[in-house]
């Protein structure tokens, strides 16, 4: 939205756009690996466009994080092609193939189209942008482990080097003192796949 808002208005306070994202990116980056993104939140569907937040950021802040955001983006098509993420010319509605346990009750056919938002942000760059031309740098996880906490977003986040694995722990503060968080993952009611059945 930031991003848009600027290309359409560049005066209306530049500034701040500009500081969000270099605060977005900071935290964002921690996210994506070589396995694309964790599943995290709702609308896993939606995977393949983990990494235009970073294309967008990366462009107001070209020279520290156009390599990374390149990487990103990579990483995230490749990981998830590789692994069945495209089905008969389509986008699958699921983390890997299709998965009706993982769709939310607004999800529809086209629904996973929404991952092609990273190529169009992309594709929105003419051939001889100078994010084509800059060397990919490294992610986080690309150097080193980490466990990191963000208190404005309430997450720990952890990332293994060797594995690559990246695991995300929302409500962090909650789940740490005790407190029971209903995280535990439901499998689609007889009911509700009856009605995504005649809704598709």
């Amino acid at each position: 939205m930031l991003f848009w808002a600027n290309r359409i208005s560049p005066t209306l306070d530049p500034e701040f756009i500009v500081q969000s994202f270099g605060h977005f990116f900071e935290i964002y980056q921690y996210f994506i690996g070589p396995n694309g993104i964790p599943i995290f939140g709702r609308s896993c569907c939606y995977r393949l466009a983990a990494a235009p937040p970073l294309l967008a950021a990366s462009m107001h802040h070209p020279k520290l994080w156009q390599g990374k955001a390149r990487l990103a983006l990579t990483n995230t098509w490749s990981y998830f092609l590789k692994h069945g993420a495209l089905k008969y010319g389509r986008v699958t509605q699921g983390y890997f193939h299709d998965d009706e346990d993982l769709l939310e009750n607004y999800s529809g056919r086209a629904s996973p189209l929404w991952s092609l938002r990273s190529l169009s942000l992309a594709f929105y760059l003419v051939p001889d942008h100078h994010l084509w031309e800059t060397e990919i740098e490294k992610l986080p996880i690309d150097i080193s482990s980490y466990d990191r906490y963000f208190d404005n977003l309430n997450i720990r986040i952890t990332g293994d080097t060797v594995t690559g694995e990246i695991v995300i722990f929302p409500n962090y503060k909650e789940s740490s003192s005790g407190q029971k968080l209903n995280t535990t993952f439901k499998r689609m009611s007889s009911m509700r796949r009856l009605i995504q059945y005649f809704v598709k």
